[in-house]
């Protein structure tokens, strides 16, 4: 046990040199996919829409290098367990959502289609690139309220789980106010029968709400609860994480009153995620990821943590 405790904060020193890592090789990644479609993404704010046979394979790049980028952040600053766990409830439950969305219009409530040219489908039915895009955005919010405990003392609080569910699904509907009315704009799927809102109906966010739910809410009662160590080695990755979120996040909200004419989405999206951004500043450890919070003294070769109340102890 003793041995285990003192291997604790190396691998968490190996956990921060290895989120060096990533923040340099995604962001460099999502650069060369900007690059490369350059001329398409500047006339998609203000010009004809995209034809999205010419740019389906991008799209769906991009959608896997997003959604790996979560994953990997979820196995490095979580667990490898807690990360599988994200990812099978966002794809599983984001794939049958839609499925059934397409097929009796549950849980969405009214019939919607996808651009045909979205390709590969799943079941014949779902384009790929969708439940990519679901899992990316679901794991958004786990990391904004990180360090909003469920198990304050080490056991499950009900209405913590669900205050922590509410928040994390309502910050899922923040999203998708800008997101369906620019993805409306560009074709790349649309409601035939309209909706009050940018041609969305609005049965349709309380659909978004109903999956977040299912989403998040076994995700909680199953995942680990962050410990201040773990959370402290993780700090980089989730500032890496974060930049990369506020920055995407950002674009497609200044794009909405070019894109749309109207600074509706933007206000009422920013109205939810601003103060989740705002909550993760000022709830973030301060402390350097390559050492856990609190004191830390190196004995025989390796860090141990050394209580507050603690006497010095000779070497």
């Amino acid at each position: 046990m003793r041995r285990a405790e003192g291997l604790q904060p190396i691998a968490q020193t190996r956990l921060a040199s290895t989120g060096w890592l990533l923040c340099a090789i995604i962001p460099g990644v999502l650069a060369v996919f900007a690059a490369s479609r350059f001329d398409w993404g500047l006339p998609f704010l203000d010009g004809p829409d995209p034809s999205w046979t010419e740019v389906n394979g991008w799209l769906l790049a991009i959608a896997a290098s997003v959604a790996l980028t979560a994953f990997a952040h979820a196995c490095l600053s979580l667990s490898v367990r807690d990360g599988l766990l994200m990812l099978g409830f966002g794809l599983g439950v984001s794939s049958a959502a839609e499925y059934t969305g397409l097929r009796w219009q549950m849980p969405f409530g009214f019939r919607y289609v996808y651009d045909p040219a979205l390709q590969p489908l799943i079941l014949g039915q779902v384009p790929a690139v969708i439940p990519l895009m679901w899992f990316a955005l679901a794991y958004t919010p786990v990391v904004f309220l990180r360090r909003m405990s469920v198990r304050p003392e080490g056991r499950l609080d009900a209405r913590r789980l669900l205050a922590k569910t509410g928040l994390c699904s309502l910050f899922l509907v923040a999203m998708d106010l800008f997101l369906d009315p620019l993805g409306v704009s560009g074709g790349t799927w649309t409601w035939p029968d309209g909706g009050s809102y940018f041609g969305i109906p609005l049965m349709n966010f309380v659909g978004w709400f109903i999956v977040g739910v299912a989403i998040f809410l076994p995700y909680f009662l199953l995942a680990e609860e962050d410990g201040e160590q773990r959370m402290a080695a993780a700090a980089r990755l989730d500032a890496a994480f974060a930049a990369l979120s506020v920055s995407l996040t950002g674009l497609c909200l200044l794009a909405c009153p070019v894109r749309l004419g109207s600074w509706i989405p933007t206000l009422l999206a920013g109205a939810v995620i601003v103060p989740c951004w705002g909550y993760w500043l000022v709830v973030a450890p301060a402390t350097s990821p390559c050492r856990p919070a609190g004191r830390w003294i190196r004995w025989g070769g390796r860090l141990e943590p050394v209580a507050e109340d603690a006497e010095p102890r000779e070497r």
